[in-house]
Formats: C-alpha cells, structure tokens, sequence
C-alpha cells in the first residue's frame, strides 16, 4: 500500500513539474458539431482534409470547418482513402460495423457516390491500408485483406480466425502488419511482404486490462509503432513492447506459431481509460476518458524519446468522450464522441540544442494557461506560481478588450473560470477569432480560441 501511495504521489509530482515546465502547449483551437456519435479520424488529403467517422457515416473537414457528409448503412467506426492505380478517383472505405465495408468509388467534390456494401464475416470496427490498394480489416471473428487495385474487381487475399478475433488496432509498419487483437491481450505481427502470401510472424503476449473488466470491441484500444518498438494504450495502462523476438522467449505451438511472452520495457498505470494512441516524432498523444476514481475526457502527451522512461509532458481537457486520434506537426484532430471533432494546436517542443535563452521564459510559461470549450461557454483553467496581481481579459483581433473576466490579487494554486461568450455589455459575441489573454507576475500567456457560432 506504501508503495503503491508513494508512486500515486510521483506521478502527481512529475505530471505537475511537466504541465508547468513542458514546452508543450495543446490547446483547443475549434470544435464542429457533428450529428452522429464520433468514432475515428483519418487523413484525406496529406496536411488537407480530413475524414470523421461517426455513429451514421463519414464526412470530410479540416481546420476550417465541415465538408461533405454520406451516411453508412450501419455505424462507421473507422476510414481510410486510397488511390488504387487502376482507377481514376480516390476511394473511401469505411468500417461500418455489422454491415461490413461500405465502399465509396467516386469523389463529386460534393458528395461521395457508386457505394455498394462488402461482407467481411464479422463486426467491422477497424482498417488499415497498404501501399495504396491494400486494405486489413478488423472484426469480432478475424483479421480479413483485401485487393483494391480495381476496386470493382476486388479480390479477398488474406483471413485469420483463429488468432485476431476481437481485433481493436491495426497498424502498418515497415513490412509488418500489427494487430491488437485478443479484446487487447495479444499483438499480432503480421509478416506482408510478400501480398501472395501474408502469413503469422509472431504473437506478443500484451498486459492485462487493470480494471478487471474487458474492454468493449467498440473500443478504440490502440497501438502505434515507432522503429522496432510497438506503443499500446488499452484500458488504464500504456504499454511498451519490442517488436523483435529473442529466441530465449519464443514458444512455437502445434502450429508453428512463436508466441512472445512479456517481452516489453515498461508499462504505466494511467488511471484514465485509454482509447486511442498515435505517434508523432517522439511523443505519444493518447485519447482518454472515465477514470477508475474520476474523470478524464481529453488527451494526454508523453515524451517517448527513452522507452523505459516515458514522461508525461502535458494533457487537454475536452468536452466530449476522446476516441480517435489524428495527429500532425500543426493540430491534433480528435473524434470526441457527443461533442463531434475536436481540433487542438498542436505545439511540437523544439530540440534543447535549439533553445535560445529568449525563448526559455515562453517554455517556462506552458501549462500555465489552459481552455476547455464547450457549446455555450469557455472554461478557463489557470495556474498562479506566486502571490500577485491576476488579470484575465478576452481580446479580439484588433487588440480590443471585448470582455474583462477579472483582475484582482491571487494567492499561489490553480484557479478556473468561465467565458460565457458575452461581451463587456452582456451581449453574445459573433463567431470569430479571440484571444483568452492572462497577466501576472510580469507575464504574459495568450492562447487563442475560434468561436464557431
């Protein structure tokens, strides 16, 4: 028990001096109501557009706003574009749950048409493409591959029901599919160099789920890999693996398949229920909502530059329940259950061999200034270092204070308040551009916020 206290209490502290000293600064930038449930994020068009995946289709965005909508037969959870070199128009591919595949063959600029609906033998909850014509998918009943070179003329290439059933993740790595399987308690190294002849490499046994309870197959309990290194959050734990197998690990089955036992470098108790992870250079976002003793909707961001020693770096609280993650070096894009898509700025850290002594008093003040939108105000979260003068005002475009939220003498802690998107005269201000401005101490934190009606 003292232990287990003494590591809840380092945690806090290490979470706490990275808030306060990270250079990162994931702030939410806008938020789109969407109708349905939503699920998943993909990428349309490189550093472009984007596609949502929710409860009762697709449709496309990007920072801007929403785009085109088709609905699905049945509840899409996950979608992928590819550009098949035998056609002449991107496709979408959408798991759809118990219908399968809804496939979309030709882009309008306004509207996706040409669907027809592919049976894959199970509940269709996750895909994955490979080089532009392949595409894995994941159900209850097994890892399934297709053809889509001609997407008219597609041709089934692959199954396994025997080991990926309950698959959650899948993603492609080098010349390896990666599939989170099992309900989470299993990673399946896919061997895909040879399409003819996809085959098992190997299976890693993962950690167990904390809380007791499996998680869910609707779940987005995900897996990312960097190098020869498989990064897992699944339910409350964020788990580190290698990919690669020491023969001194390796059991071979009556099928020849080697399985991997706990062959992984660390694994973290989250106290949040995970549901997403991706990797970008070397930090690792995962989504995260309903804790085992509170709550947490929003995303967390850990250092991954050692594996043994992830650490957490910063998080943002979000409106809706965190699914699927996007992530790019400008925003990280969040499927945000009821609250629809999410868009955060995303603030990369630069290298300390790049600092230069102007911007450390920028670096020392991330974390101190953090908001949280939702549909009818603003929640403002702020942390105070030492007594002083505390001011907060919401600063249009043109430098115009449109609304002073308080000044007045603070003591040391972290404070919230909230913008109930009114004016200094009571009146609801337009959709827009404004700027959440904190003052204390001689500082000065900006973060900026879109008002989207």
């Amino acid at each position: 028990m003292k232990i287990k206290f003494l590591y809840l209490v380092v945690h806090f502290i290490t979470a706490i001096f990275f808030f306060v000293n990270s250079s990162f600064s994931l702030d939410i930038v806008a938020t789109y109501d969407t109708p349905g449930y939503a699920y998943n994020i993909s990428e349309l068009y490189q550093d472009k557009d984007y596609v949502l995946a929710d409860s009762i289709g697709v449709v496309i965005f990007n920072e801007n706003g929403l785009g085109p909508r088709v609905n699905t037969a049945g509840c899409a959870y996950e979608p992928r574009i590819i550009f098949p070199p035998q056609w002449y128009d991107p496709v979408l591919i959408v798991a759809d749950g118990d219908n399968g595949l809804s496939v979309f063959l030709s882009d309008t600029g306004s509207a996706w048409v040409d669907s027809f609906v592919l049976d894959v033998g199970g509940k269709a909850t996750c895909i994955e493409k490979f080089d532009n014509k392949y595409i894995f998918v994941g159900t209850d009943k097994g890892l399934v591959a297709f053809d889509f070179s001609d997407p008219q003329n597609y041709k089934h290439i692959f199954s396994d029901t025997l080991w990926c059933k309950n698959v959650e993740d899948i993603v492609i790595g080098d010349d390896f599919a990666y599939v989170l399987a099992g309900f989470g308690y299993i990673l399946v190294k896919v061997n895909i160099k040879n399409m003819n002849n996809v085959k098992i490499e190997h299976i890693v046994e993962v950690s167990g789920d904390t809380s007791g309870v499996d998680t869910p197959i609707v779940d987005i309990s995900g897996v990312d890999i960097l190098n020869d290194t498989a990064y897992i959050a699944k339910n409350c734990v964020f788990s580190i693996y290698s990919t690669l197998i020491d023969s001194n690990d390796v059991v071979i089955d009556s099928l020849g398949v080697k399985f991997v036992y706990k062959r992984h470098f660390v694994d973290i108790l989250l106290h949040y229920h995970a549901e997403d992870i991706k990797i970008f250079d070397h930090y690792a976002y995962i989504s995260m909502s309903k804790s085992v003793a509170g709550t947490f909707n929003g995303v967390m961001v850990y250092d991954i530059s050692n594996r043994t020693n992830p650490v957490l770096v910063d998080s943002c609280i979000t409106p809706g329940k965190a699914n699927g993650l996007f992530v790019n070096k400008d925003y990280v894009f969040l499927a945000d259950g009821d609250a629809g898509v999410v868009v955060l700025g995303n603030s990369v850290p630069i290298s300390n061999e790049s600092i230069q002594p102007s911007d450390l008093q920028e670096i020392r003040q991330a974390g101190l200034l953090k908001i949280a939108p939702n549909k009818t105000s603003l929640h403002i979260v702020y942390t105070v270092r030492n007594s002083c003068n505390v001011t907060l005002n919401i600063v249009s475009p043109k430098g115009k204070v449109i609304r002073k939220l308080f000044g007045e003498m603070k003591d040391i802690g972290k404070f919230s308040c909230t913008w109930d998107f009114r004016d200094n005269r009571g009146n609801i201000v337009p959709a827009g551009i404004y700027y959440i401005n904190l003052r204390m101490n001689g500082l000065c934190i900006t973060r900026s916020f879109v008002k989207l009606k």
